[in-house]
Formats: C-alpha cells, sequence, structure tokens
C-alpha cells in the first residue's frame, strides 16, 4: 500500500506527497481513501503506509511532546518523539505495551527528514529526499533521476513528487488514487486520481 515521498529543498522546506490507495494484504483488492496519507501535526509534517489506523492516530491522537533543551532534531526523534508515538499507538488500540513493531512513515521537522521504521528505528538518509511504501523503490529512482537532470528546478519541487508518485504507480498496483501534497510553509494541494 502506498507511495509517499518526502523532499527537503536547498531553502530548507519540507515537501511531502502522497497517494490515497488502500490495498489488501495480499494485494488482489484496491480502493481509494477519501483522507490523505500526509498531514500536518502541529511542527510536523507526516506521511504514512502500513495502516490506516496507524495514519489516524498519528493525526488525530499523536501530540508531539514539548522538546527537552540541549538535544538534537535527530535525539528529539528518537528521546523523545518515539516515545510518545508508542504510547499513543497503544492507547488507540494499534498495539500493545509489548509489541516491539508499528509502522512505517515520513516526518518532516525543522528542516529535516526522518523515516520512522517498523521497529520504530529513525533513519536519516544523507541525501534530502526519501519515500516509504509500496513504491517506494521505484519513486526513489524516479526521484533521484529528476534531481540528477536538475528536473526537479525545471518542473518545480510539487510537480516532481506527484510525478514520482505517477510514475511509480505505472508499474506498482498498490499505488493509485488521488495524490496529495503539503509544505512545510503551509501550502496543501491535490490532484485527482492517478487511475480509475
Amino acid at each position: 500500500m502506498t507511495c509517499i515521498i518526502g523532499y527537503i529543498d536547498e531553502n530548507g522546506v519540507g515537501h511531502m506527497a502522497g497517494d490515497t490507495a488502500g490495498t489488501s494484504v495480499d494485494g488482489h483488492y484496491r480502493a481509494d481513501n477519501v483522507h490523505a496519507k500526509v498531514f500536518r501535526n502541529g511542527e510536523m509534517l507526516i506521511g504514512y503506509t502500513s495502516s490506516f489506523r496507524m495514519g489516524q492516530i498519528l493525526e488525530h491522537i499523536f501530540v508531539a511532546p514539548e522538546r527537552t533543551d540541549g538535544l538534537t532534531d535527530y535525539q528529539y526523534m528518537v528521546k523523545q518523539v518515539v516515545p510518545a508515538i508508542r504510547k499513543a499507538f497503544v492507547e488507540g488500540n494499534y498495539m500493545t505495551k509489548e509489541d516491539k513493531d508499528g509502522g512505517t512513515f515520513l516526518i518532516i521537522y525543522r528542516g529535516k527528514l526522518f523515516a520512522l521504521q517498523d521497529d520504530f528505528s529513525v533513519f536519516e538518509r544523507p541525501r534530502n529526499f526519501d519515500s516509504c511504501g509500496s513504491g517506494f523503490i521505484a519513486s526513489n529512482t524516479a526521484f533521484e533521476t529528476m534531481l540528477e537532470y536538475d528536473l526537479v528546478s525545471h518542473l518545480g519541487v510539487r510537480e516532481a513528487l506527484v510525478k514520482a508518485i505517477e510514475i511509480t504507480s505505472r508499474t506498482n498496483i498498490t499505488v493509485s488514487g488521488r495524490v496529495d501534497y503539503l509544505n512545510s510553509n503551509g501550502e496543501s494541494w491535490s490532484r485527482e486520481a492517478l487511475h480509475r
């Protein structure tokens, strides 16, 4: 299910886009969701895959903790944000306290892009973009190619992110539906269904 892609531009502005597909585990069923899988929560932009329930908790129940002075952005994610997310997942009946796995999602926070993996590892690539979901390999490849040939500046960031998802959807049946986009400057936008 899904393709979420995040990017931090040269000015430190965070951009995120995602499709709206929901698919069965075996991949034999797909339906598009009315609700976006990319959204704002306080200072964070969040985009998720894995579970719609997980995304609902991240959007409507999780509250980012107040940041302790002296922590780097990475330390804040590891020491404060991850425990708060785990707590919200338990309170939202998505997982138990004993569970070790949650889900996969991206968080943009203060000009940094973090990928949170199934086991709650916080991953930060040396490049300024990343993807998650079933389409992550194709979208990372498409976006990397656009960066290498300077197409991101030619198309504009929003269109480049949408194009990466569109390219991914051509060969991955679990990526489809409306594409939603938002950035850390407060802009948001949607394009109707990639496929019907």
